[in-house]
């Protein structure tokens, strides 16, 4: 199954999922299923060579016009409730990749207030970095921005959004089997080794049983 799909097929176990179109800019909602509350939107546009427009609060924007390559852009993201971020940031962008294969980058201006983190941000954990550059602080893991411009390849977008939801399906074999060997392996050994004291033990009784049944006979 694919990124998207599992992440669909995640979002939907309790949750809408509407899409709304003005102009060039895609809007997708997720709403709780049960009390149809919003939980999280999120603002879109595939933007090419031409100039994408578009209109928010009765006001004319203009999008994509300085784009140096084709990018899918975020336009905003709201999040209502904890942990729905990211999962509208992930299948927002993954419907649009699917949408646009020509398009090889996604980007955003990151205006939030972990911008500055290199970890503890989400973007960060999509694989968002700047494009203009950066410097180190003197804070562990924080950088100063020389813009809030950040983009990503697609493709590496896709693979850390599957190692970000889906940890445990991002391990490869090798990174589980040993340690289930080990395992399994340890409690044989352990096994064997009660047994093996447990056999010796009882020799030893039985010796010790004849030993004294012998003296008793002699003593007789």
């Amino acid at each position: 199954m694919s990124t998207l799909n599992q992440i669909r097929d995640l979002i939907q176990e309790n949750n809408i999922i509407e899409e709304e179109k003005i102009g060039n800019i895609i809007i997708i909602t997720l709403k709780d299923k049960k009390t149809k509350k919003e939980k999280a939107y999120i603002n879109m546009v595939a933007c090419n060579a031409t100039v994408a427009n578009y209109k928010t609060n009765n006001h004319w924007f203009t999008e994509c016009d300085t784009m140096e390559v084709p990018s899918i852009t975020v336009l905003s993201l709201t999040s209502e409730v904890k942990g729905m971020g990211k999962l509208i940031l992930a299948y927002g962008v993954l419907t649009m990749k699917e949408r646009h294969p020509d398009i090889k980058y996604s980007s955003l201006d990151d205006m939030s207030n972990k911008s500055i983190h290199m970890e503890d941000n989400i973007y960060s954990k999509f694989g968002y970095t700047p494009t203009a550059a950066v410097t180190k602080t003197n804070v562990a893991n924080t950088i100063k921005l020389g813009g809030s411009e950040k983009q990503v390849l697609l493709d590496t977008f896709e693979r850390k959004a599957r190692a970000y939801l889906f940890p445990t399906q991002s391990r490869s074999p090798s990174q589980t089997r040993p340690s289930q060997k080990r395992q399994v392996r340890g409690r044989t050994l352990n096994r064997v080794a009660t047994k093996t004291r447990s056999n010796a033990l009882k020799r030893i009784r039985s010796r010790s049983r004849r030993s004294r049944s012998r003296g008793a006979e002699n003593k007789g």
